[in-house]
């Protein structure tokens, strides 16, 4: 890779040196792009950023939330911006790192807190982490995730956000970190959560980009780096249900977190005016269900803060920004703007109704046991199931297929041909079964059923439903209807 070094006389560097702490030089990215490169020249560290250009040219002093990581705890954030908005508190730039990150995207594009609070605690989330069989590059698949998020999001690339994003994460191949500021949601947004083994790390234009948690947690120095003058940041720390670090795991779970917390502490307590800590230690970074709670703490912690937040934008001459309307709803407009998707609403709809078209083959194993699945029952309450049930999943574009069998008695064999979006409205299912017959002997059932489902007409779902019996040779004819949660 190639560096172009800036050609400055010695007095104007040492002016630049002694009236900022940061250097930029320019290095060419493998697919042709260029990234800064910026130097602390008070600490050494050096920072990788995409595009700096949005943030050199604003006006007047710069407000930035940095919002801090933590799995589900960090749905604190939401609260926080809730909190930050009712008070019209301005947020010129907002940054977020790990899960921080995924709530930064979500509010930078143009969604508002209360809008993304329908979003992280209708559950959906969760329900999108694949596993990555057969888990050479990590547990868990969160191509479905990336995908949800850019398709939710009222604008779809970091650089056209109304409000100025950056998501940091930290590059193995060089051991620097790097900041997010251009590009498809899809791809920019991996980096900043990808914990190794657990998420895929990211690998594009030379790098090899992870979550940058364990050195800045809370992206305040990057706040700073990008020219904030007031940075507002968040915490939402674990701690650990345990004690005694007898077990291996534990022993290096409790090194891990004191790295952590010791870099993040530093950095907060450096280039941070405000910090809004939020007391969720005690829930795991997996509690998604808590999502109501988690944001009623950083909501209330944040009104907490109010009166120190306004006391130093008053001191630094910042006006507070008019307050927005409460809901979309008042505006007349809402936010959203995703083609045919016209609302947060029916975006919940299509993903609890796995109507999502993918821009990528998914492709992967199915193993139920405890609970009966079947593609001709209902899944809302599913009878109990001692049998191992396995099979295989496919989806490409809008053809999915599944196959399932268990290996039980009875034995069975279900297969099921669906062609998602025929219409904004439309699916048109295909079933096929075929089945030994209790009581033994070689007696055996096989049939055939096709389904035509009418979604989309909230929160209602209806279908008409033919099937033929192969082996009593008649014709069985029904219409479904159901509710859509």
């Amino acid at each position: 890779m190639y560096r172009r070094k800036p050609l400055l006389s010695t007095a104007i560097f040492l002016v630049i040196l002694f009236f900022s702490p940061f250097i930029f030089e320019v290095q060419a990215g493998e697919n042709g792009g260029a990234y800064e490169i910026l130097t602390d020249a008070t600490t050494g560290e050096v920072y990788y950023i995409q595009s700096s250009e949005r943030f050199k040219k604003t006006e007047g002093p710069v407000v930035a939330v940095a919002l801090g990581g933590g799995g589900a705890r960090a749905l604190v954030n939401v609260g926080i911006l809730k909190a930050l908005e009712e008070e019209a508190i301005p947020v010129d730039l907002v940054l977020g790192s790990s899960m921080g990150a995924i709530v930064a995207v979500l509010y930078g594009s143009g969604l508002r807190p209360t809008e993304i609070e329908a979003l992280v605690t209708s559950d959906l989330l969760p329900s999108m982490f694949d596993l990555n069989y057969p888990f050479i590059r990590s547990i868990i698949d969160t191509r479905r995730v990336n995908f949800f998020l850019e398709s939710v999001s009222p604008v779809k690339r970091l650089e056209d956000f109304p409000i100025p994003t950056a998501l940091l994460s930290y590059d193995l191949a060089d051991g620097v970190k790097y900041v997010h500021t251009a590009g498809p949601i899809s791809r920019e947004i991996q980096g900043s959560y990808a914990i190794p083994l657990f998420f895929p790390v990211v690998e594009y234009d030379g790098l090899y980009l992870m979550d940058p948690g364990i050195l800045e947690l809370t992206p305040a120095q990057t706040a700073k780096v990008l020219g904030a003058d007031v940075v507002i940041s968040t915490t939402a720390f674990d701690a650990l249900p345990y004690d005694t670090y007898d077990l291996p795991v534990r022993a290096w779970t409790r090194f891990i977190n004191l790295i952590k917390e010791d870099n993040s502490k530093r950095v907060i307590d450096e280039y941070s005016d405000l910090t809004i800590h939020c007391q969720v230690g005690e829930y795991s970074f997996m509690d998604y269900h808590l999502a109501g709670e988690f944001i009623a703490i950083g909501y209330r912690e944040a009104k907490k803060l109010m009166p120190q937040i306004k006391q130093v934008l008053a001191e630094k001459g910042i006006p507070l920004r008019p307050p927005l309307p409460s809901t979309p709803a008042e505006t007349g407009n809402s936010l959203l703007k995703t083609g045919d998707i016209s609302d947060l609403n029916r975006v919940i709809s299509d993903v609890k109704a796995d109507r999502l078209l993918y821009d990528f083959t998914r492709l992967k194993p199915l193993l139920y046991f405890g609970k009966e699945h079947s593609v001709f029952k209902q899944r809302l309450l599913p009878e109990e199931c001692v049998t191992l049930q396995y099979g295989i999943f496919f989806q490409h574009k809008n053809t999915e297929i599944q196959v399932l069998t268990g290996g039980g008695k009875p034995r069975a064999l279900e297969a099921q041909l669906r062609f998602i979006r025929l219409t904004p409205t439309f699916d048109l299912i295909s079933r096929l079964y075929r089945q030994e017959q209790a009581g033994g002997g070689n007696r055996q059932g096989s049939g055939v059923a096709c389904e035509l489902n009418l979604l989309g007409i909230k929160p209602f779902s209806f279908g008409g439903y033919f099937a033929y019996d192969l082996a009593a040779e008649t014709w069985r004819s029904s219409l479904t209807f159901d509710l859509v949660f």
